[in-house]
């Protein structure tokens, strides 16, 4: 079936973009021009619409949230519920009535940090500093880093492990930022390339616990590059 042309009068198979940059005008164009006969106008909040194609036109609503207020109205079963913290008011199942409290994750996090934030914290002043904290490793952080442990060995460690992280697998490139590299048995005085291994920030976050396992984890991983 061929599909006649609005502007020439032609009729070609599909009146597509190697048609319309025949005549210099755009899809959107000629839909505005002479197909669209009504107001591209979102029907929820007026809002402008995103074009989509020459079939479908203009998108029937600007944003996802306005299109659940038609396509997803208010469920059965369901009650109205103030948000503790912007008091907005927002449906909830019935099942549910007496655990929901907020809105959105950001009204929580917001209601979470005003209760919980400083000494109003259960945990706040109890000395989980230095030496009462479970992790303490009698100081071993302050100590200074050996000058062999300069960025020339770090660049080899970088490219021995081909600038990935050997834990996740994420590379520089992807990272945006150079790979830090990891004393494997956490003596900063040992530089050998077998105790050094290059991790990104977050992994390399992850070896302040339980050390003793992430050193014979990473001991076993770092045999393949002997």
């Amino acid at each position: 079936m061929k599909r006649l042309c609005l502007i020439c009068g032609k009729q070609y198979q599909q009146v597509g973009r190697h048609v319309l940059l025949s005549h210099n005008t755009s899809l959107k164009e000629y839909y505005d021009q002479y197909i669209n006969n009504s107001p591209k106008l979102c029907t929820v909040c007026g809002g402008q619409l995103k074009f989509k194609n020459i079939r479908d036109g203009y998108n029937k609503y600007c944003s996802h949230k306005c299109s659940i207020v038609i396509n997803n109205p208010k469920p059965k079963n369901s009650i109205d519920i103030k948000c503790l913290v912007c008091e907005k008011i927002f449906q909830v199942k019935n099942s549910i009535k007496n655990r929901a409290k907020y809105c959105s994750l950001k009204c929580k996090y917001i209601d979470f940090q005003k209760r919980y934030s400083g000494d109003k914290n259960p945990f706040y002043g109890k000395g989980f500093i230095g030496e009462l904290n479970p992790n303490w490793q009698g100081g071993k952080s302050f100590e200074p880093y050996n000058l062999e442990f300069n960025d020339k060995l770090k660049r080899m460690v970088r490219k021995r492990d081909n600038y990935t992280c050997q834990e996740c697998g994420y590379t520089e490139k992807q990272l945006g930022y150079s790979l830090s590299v990891h004393h494997i048995d956490y003596n900063k005085n040992s530089n050998i390339l077998d105790n050094l291994i290059s991790l990104c920030k977050n992994c390399h976050g992850q070896t302040n616990w339980e050390r003793d396992d992430w050193s014979k984890y990473f001991i076993s991983k770092i045999r393949r590059f002997v």
